[in-house]
């Protein structure tokens, strides 16, 4: 019956069930808990956004300037971007708001690494970083320094850096993001000490004189004591402090206080500018669901960080197109293979069009690096294809092996969630988290995987893809996905769904299907042309390669 297939989106009850998730999600996005105490928490099996930290404050003053601190410390709000810190000064209802932050800045403004490092930057490093910017795909989630927003547009502007950072603590963040914030947003694209400066360069091409007054200790003193009276070690981390006393306030579920719409002069409750929904939301959550934290669904996890990460933002969208290499011919024949074949004879002669092609090969340039056909891989697939041994190397940063030596994009490192998203990312198809072992290839299957890969007659992967030093022969080896990864990459019945229809995980892929809906491979030397045979055969072959 149709009425079971109707979803009414509108319908009260939904509405209410999503503000009620929206109410958990706020809790642990403003870190409720830093404060108040609730004895039902669980240290097991939570949510893992619950173990968010929060900017430490070690080496603060290296980093940041001092009228720049002032305002974060007095309008943390001041920018969209910036949502989770509260207003705690409330300088719209109290006057001396202003130089309280200005106290508290310079006290912050104390806290210096013991050597401070220096930045060597030049024009020709701004324009080497002004690339590295583009083949980066920062462009996914940051403004341009020079470009201005659209409509709705969400992405993070860089505009006005250096009235934020001082030179050399840029550089150092570029090259760790999560170095005082393991939450971070930022990930880490492991640039190196060269790459870093010339970001930085290019973002930054000048640098501001800090004209700050030097404080008087009475006022470095007297920012020490606002510090502490407003209780910003509940959140912050800093070693010079013995450990923020535990979460004391009362849990007391009310429209007052944080949850207050329009706090009055006397409250001293932090104001975190909450939406009408979130505040609807927080209210029904803490007293209708509070115990749903002590519950860890993975999936629901990777989903909700593959939102607030923008993952969707690099991973359904075209690299930086640097140079065409003649990908059309491969899609017009992936196009002509694509085709139902229905005999063995058709796909035959589809074949001898695929041996003429590869001899043509040999004309695309060498140093030609990336194609507009060439895109990151889709996130929709993500669980079910790759192994999740690999995906928590890859999140992790720990990954010392490149797919496709030539792709300027990196994929940065989550390290913070790579665990978690693992397990939910494989969870959300149905599958563990744990890898199995390779098994032992069997020799013989191997050797006839071998020809198959390597030699004409074969299926010919060797024409596109690299495997381990050697090149592809068409030597565009870079550009394609090395094959000696993947049986460490990739599960099992993936890479068989994979061979079979490419097209089906990632629209305009190059890759042709070389197996057809009957079952028959364009090799019809092997096996009788049986191309579940033949993927068994591949995949001993490419698990016998040593690493």
């Amino acid at each position: 019956s149709s009425e079971f297939l109707f979803h009414d989106f509108v319908a009260e009850d939904l509405k209410r069930a999503n503000l009620i998730r929206l109410g958990r999600e706020s809790v642990a996005k403003y870190r409720c808990f830093e404060c108040h105490h609730w004895e039902g928490l669980g240290m097991k099996n939570r949510m893992p956004e619950l173990d968010r930290d929060a900017p430490d404050f070690e080496g603060i003053g290296s980093r940041y300037r001092h009228d720049w601190l002032i305002q974060k410390i007095l309008s943390p709000h001041s920018t969209a971007m910036d949502r989770e810190m509260p207003t705690l000064l409330h300088p719209d209802i109290r006057k001396e708001a202003t130089e309280e932050a200005r106290f508290i800045a310079s006290y912050l403004g104390t806290m210096v690494d013991a050597e401070p490092s220096e930045a060597v930057l030049d024009s020709t490093s701004a324009l080497d970083g002004k690339s590295l910017f583009a083949e980066q795909n920062c462009n996914a989630c940051h403004l341009a320094p020079n470009e201005e927003p659209e409509e709705d547009d969400d992405r993070y502007p860089l505009a006005g850096l250096s009235q934020k950072w001082k030179r050399p603590a840029l550089v150092n963040f570029l090259q760790k993001p999560d170095r005082h914030y393991a939450w971070i947003r930022m990930p880490d694209f492991d640039l190196t000490s060269s790459e870093a400066r010339s970001l930085t360069a290019y973002l930054m091409p000048s640098e501001e004189q800090d004209e700050a007054p030097t404080p008087k200790p009475d006022e470095i003193e007297r920012g020490r004591e606002l510090f502490e009276e407003n209780h910003c070690l509940q959140c912050h981390a800093l070693s010079r402090w013995e450990t923020a006393p535990p979460p004391s306030l009362d849990w007391t579920v009310s429209d007052l206080g944080c949850l207050d719409a329009s706090p009055e002069l006397e409250s001293q409750a932090p104001n975190f500018h909450l939406t009408p929904e979130e505040r609807e939301g927080l209210l029904l959550f803490l007293h209708e669901s509070l115990d749903s934290l002590n519950q860890f669904v993975p999936a629901e996890f990777a989903q909700r960080q593959m939102e607030q990460l923008r993952c969707a933002s690099c991973h359904e969208g075209k690299v930086e197109k640097v140079e065409e290499v003649g990908w059309e011919s491969f899609v017009s024949l992936g196009a002509m293979l694509n085709e139902k074949k229905t005999t063995a004879q058709e796909a035959e002669e589809d074949f001898e069009d695929f041996e003429d092609f590869e001899e043509d090969l040999s004309d695309f340039p060498v140093e030609a690096t990336i194609s507009e056909h060439q895109v990151l891989p889709t996130l929709v697939w993500a669980g079910e294809k790759l192994r999740a041994d690999w995906m928590e190397e890859l999140l992790n940063g720990s990954l010392d092996r490149k797919t496709r030596d030539l792709m300027p994009t990196r994929m940065p490192a989550f390290r913070s969630i790579a665990v978690p998203m693992t397990r939910g990312l494989s969870q959300s198809h149905g599958l563990p988290e744990a890898s199995p072992r390779l098994s032992e290839p069997d020799p013989s299957l191997a050797e006839i995987g071998k020809e198959l890969v390597l030699d004409p007659p074969g299926l010919n992967c060797i024409a596109c893809h690299p495997i381990g030093d050697r090149p592809a022969a068409s030597g565009n080896q870079g550009s394609s996905i090395n094959l000696e990864f993947a049986p460490h990459r990739l599960r099992r019945p993936f890479f068989e769904l994979l061979l079979r229809n490419p097209q089906r995980f990632q629209s305009g892929s190059p890759m042709p299907q070389f197996i057809y809906e009957n079952g028959q491979s364009a090799a019809q030397s092997f096996f009788e042309g049986d191309g579940r045979k033949q993927i068994e055969a591949i995949w001993n072959y490419l698990i016998s390669i040593e690493d």
